[in-house]
Parts: C-alpha cells; sequence; structure tokens
C-alpha cells in the first residue's frame, strides 16, 4: 500500500498591506538573499502591437547596460515573466544591497529611452529570430495553437512574420508605457527583513485601466501542415479545462495529472515507454480571464505521427470517462502532485503567489486547494462529469501527413 504524502503549507509569516490599488506582500525574514516582484495588470489586449510587452522588457535590460551592470556588481539578477494577463517582474540578490539594488531598478524604468534609435536594432533582432524560429515544427506548433485558442480575445505574438514585428513604434511603445504600465502595478511582493522604503516610489504607479476582454469559446477542428525537412512531428491537442476557481478543480487536477502530469503518468507509459512514439508527452492545465483548458503536447516519430495521435486521442477519451484504474493509481498520483504543491523555500512560495495573484487567487486558496487534494480518494470520482473533457476543443499537428486527421 502506498504511503499518503501530506501536504504541507507554507510555514512563513506573510503579511499584507493595502495601498490604493496595491497590495504589498511581505515575509518578513531574514536570509542571505531577498527577492521582490512585481505583479502588473498589463494584459496583452488588442489595442496593442502584439509584442510592446516583450519588446519593452527587452528594452530596459539592453537600452541601459550601466544600470545592468551595476546591479550585477551588487549581486542582484532581474526576473520576468509575460502572461496573456499580465506581467511578473522581479529582483533577486544579496540582501545587503537590497536598498541601492531597488533605486537602480527604478531608475531603470524610469529613464528608459523610448526611441526608435534605440528600438530599432532590438525590432530587427526579433525580426530575425522570427525567421529562424519559424523553420521549427515546434515553434509552429505552439504558436498556432496559442493563435486558434486565444486569438480571438489576445494579441497574439507568436504568430508574427518579422513584417508584422517591424511595424511596432517607438510612439505606441510610448502610449503603452504611459497609459497602460504606469497606471498597472496592482501587487508588490518583498523577501526580505524589513519592508525596504525605497519600494515607496512604486506606489505612484496605479491607477485606473479600461479595456475589454471578449470571451471566446474556440472550436477549429485540425490544423495540419506538411514539413518535409521535420525530424519530428509536433503535436498540440486543447481540451475543456476547469477554472481554478471551480468546486471540483482539486478532482480535475489531480486526474489531469494522473493522464500527463509527470513521468509516471497514463500517456507516457503507453505513448512513450509501451508505443515508443516519443520521449515525452504531457498534459497541462492552463487559464486566463477569459478561458480554462489543457492540453496535450509531444514531438512525435514523424513516421508514426498518425498513429499516435489516434492513440493520444483514445487514450484521453478513455480518462475522461474514469480517470483512476485503481486507488493504488490514485494515490501514486496524489503524492507526487502533493509534494511538488507543497513550497520547499520561501522564494518558490512568494514566485507561486505572484502568479495566483495575477490570475485573481489568493494565499489562502492554494493552502486550501492543498489540503483538499491531499484527501481526495477514489471514491470522491464516483459523480466525477463523465466525458466533459474528453472531446478535443482543436488540435494542431505540424511535420505529419497533411489531411491524414481531417
Amino acid at each position: 500500500m502506498t504511503m499518503r504524502v501530506r501536504f504541507h503549507g507554507p510555514g512563513w509569516p506573510l503579511e499584507r498591506y493595502q495601498q490604493g490599488r496595491v497590495q504589498l506582500w511581505h515575509l518578513p525574514l531574514r536570509r542571505p538573499l531577498s527577492r521582490v516582484l512585481w505583479v502588473w495588470e498589463a494584459p496583452a489586449y488588442k489595442a496593442y502591437h502584439p509584442l510592446v510587452r516583450q519588446v519593452f522588457l527587452t528594452l530596459l535590460r539592453e537600452s541601459q547596460p550601466d544600470k545592468l551592470a551595476a546591479l550585477r556588481s551588487l549581486g542582484f539578477r532581474l526576473i520576468e515573466e509575460t502572461h496573456l494577463d499580465g506581467l511578473i517582474t522581479g529582483l533577486e540578490g544579496l540582501t545587503e544591497n537590497l536598498p541601492a539594488a531597488l533605486q537602480i531598478v527604478h531608475r531603470l524604468w524610469t529613464e528608459v529611452p523610448l526611441t526608435e534609435a534605440a528600438l530599432r536594432p532590438i525590432i530587427e533582432r526579433l525580426s530575425q529570430e522570427r525567421r529562424r524560429e519559424w523553420a521549427y515544427p515546434s515553434f509552429r506548433a505552439s504558436a498556432y495553437l496559442k493563435q486558434h485558442l486565444w486569438g480571438h480575445t489576445y494579441a497574439i505574438g507568436s504568430t508574427l512574420s518579422p513584417d508584422d514585428i517591424r511595424t511596432l513604434s517607438a510612439e505606441e511603445m510610448r502610449h503603452f508605457y504611459e497609459n497602460v504600465l504606469q497606471k498597472s502595478l496592482r501587487h508588490l511582493l518583498v523577501v526580505a527583513p524589513t519592508y525596504p522604503a525605497a519600494l515607496r516610489p512604486w506606489l505612484s504607479w496605479q491607477g485606473a485601466l479600461s479595456y475589454a476582454l471578449p470571451v471566446h469559446n474556440p472550436a477549429w477542428g485540425w490544423h495540419t501542415e506538411a514539413h518535409q525537412e521535420a525530424q519530428q512531428a509536433s503535436l498540440r491537442i486543447a481540451y475543456p479545462g476547469l477554472r481554478r476557481s471551480n468546486p471540483r478543480y482539486p478532482l480535475f487536477r489531480l486526474a489531469l495529472t494522473h493522464l500527463g502530469g509527470y513521468f509516471g503518468s497514463r500517456l507516457m507509459g503507453e505513448i512513450r515507454e509501451k508505443g515508443g512514439y516519443t520521449y515525452g508527452i504531457y498534459a497541462r492545465p492552463v487559464e486566463t480571464w477569459t478561458g480554462a483548458y489543457f492540453l496535450v503536447e509531444s514531438e512525435l516519430d514523424k513516421a508514426r505521427a498518425s498513429e499516435a495521435v489516434q492513440k493520444t486521442l483514445e487514450i484521453t477519451t478513455a480518462w475522461a470517462e474514469k480517470p483512476f484504474a485503481s486507488e493504488e493509481a490514485l494515490a501514486e498520483t496524489r503524492n507526487y502532485l502533493i509534494a511538488r504543491l507543497s513550497p520547499e523555500t520561501p522564494s518558490e512560495w512568494v514566485s507561486t503567489l505572484a502568479n495566483l495573484l495575477l490570475h485573481g487567487y489568493t494565499p489562502d486558496w492554494y493552502i486550501q486547494q492543498g489540503e483538499h487534494l491531499s484527501q481526495l480518494e477514489i471514491s470522491d470520482y464516483a459523480d466525477w462529469p463523465v466525458g466533459q473533457f474528453g472531446e478535443p476543443v482543436g488540435g494542431v499537428l505540424v511535420g505529419g501527413e497533411v489531411g491524414v486527421l481531417v
């Protein structure tokens, strides 16, 4: 019988304050390294060029080498994450130098040169990189999937041509900076002994924003594309999922982990170990403010791609009918997921928290989910919504035989 792993929630103190639209989160810990994260309500909405956020962050790093060198000399590195619903930026380094590093970061953001002269070299490089990226089936498959899944709601940059990339102007960048970024700070998270006074100037980076993210229910069947030079076929399939706010989400998350969330998963066992179609195949949840899905992704043996895809669809359909074949299978998956969700360090916890806050979830929600997951038994699946997750929203296959799935 498999030993039960218990969820261990974050045991570190967490202080919370409110300053207008900005929430301040502080883990008052004395450690060699400190971490500060900024969470920005700056979604990829269609009023702006799809790459405006990515290019701005690149401009921050590359247009001010003296400030970056000063940060490195203080023992700090920058952190950045780009999500459809916003941005997470950050700083991590030696606690003793945190005040000085924060002053440099503030100057980095307030003195960024939003000019054509600074912008053009970055735009040209990204255009050339796109030409190289587009040669890879895996990049194209992910880009097509993202466009099909989210393209009616968000500005998707991964499918832009080099010429489309070049249309971003410094004027549009300045407009985005002044009318979105400077109003979009929503959370500040700090792991440090005390809350740094150097963060006070950032409280002015808040304000009211107005934008629309239209809800869209995509359904596109199959997007297939030949690629004669490809060594493998790139597979991406989207299925309906559940929002994390749904009461059934713990059941769904555990079941999805069993389908394709770790090396011992059902898809890995059948598609990789038994079938030999791939080195890896995974299923993962994705969620934005406007929708929730789960994705199945793999790089397949090109010669047997059609067979592998059909097998993947059959396994997922069977899983949607009956997620677990035994209590032992559930216990093994539950133990893996609980261990993964239990934060091991304050920095790991504050990064997890930043992602939760970006999408409207709280630390209490996370802890409750972990505790709920650790108590799930196979009897809890008696009212599993049979078949709800078994019909694909759509799929992408690049490098396989065109038309074989249509």
